[in-house]
């Protein structure tokens, strides 16, 4: 229970990530990369030898190059799953955490904490998928076509 608390953070962008796993072309053998970076990536995240932001950076850059390696895509469609993985993580995350504020401030460290967590991403994983990547799926494609839009999105990460 401590390990997933420790390590929340990276296993929620995962859970986050597997909105994409369905229709975004993948690379053959494609669970090989994924199951490494995750693991290269908890690794990092348990030494966090950077201070406080440069951590979330070089997590944000360790995901850019494995999503490389797992999708069969451009570099505007990894840094839209990129950003929208970070921001679904972030929401899901945020809303637990006000949930249980509400319910009991010194909530963080027991099992119900992580329920509510699972349960919030997968409510904004479906909240996100049918308002927004379901016209992206059935087109096949996903398409930024305002630039400044997208580095905006990249600046709030």
């Amino acid at each position: 229970m401590q390990f997933l608390l420790d390590h929340e953070y990276v296993f929620t962008l995962y859970f986050a990530l597997c909105i994409f796993i369905y229709f975004v072309p993948k690379r053959k053998y494609f669970y090989v990369p994924l199951i490494l970076s995750f693991f290269i990536i908890e690794t990092y995240w348990h030494f966090r030898p950077l201070p406080g932001p440069l951590d979330y950076i070089m997590v944000y850059i360790f995901m850019a190059i494995s999503l490389f390696a797992i999708f069969k895509t451009d570099v505007f469609r990894i840094l839209f799953i990129l950003t929208t993985t970070f921001c679904v993580q972030h929401i899901s995350y945020k809303a637990t955490m006000i949930i249980c504020t509400l319910i009991n401030p010194d909530l963080r460290g027991e099992a119900l904490y992580l329920i509510l967590l699972i349960i919030f991403i997968c409510l904004t994983n479906t909240l996100i998928y049918f308002s927004f990547l379901r016209k992206v799926e059935k087109n096949n494609d996903i398409v930024i076509n305002n630039y400044y839009l997208l580095w905006i999105a990249l600046l709030m990460i």
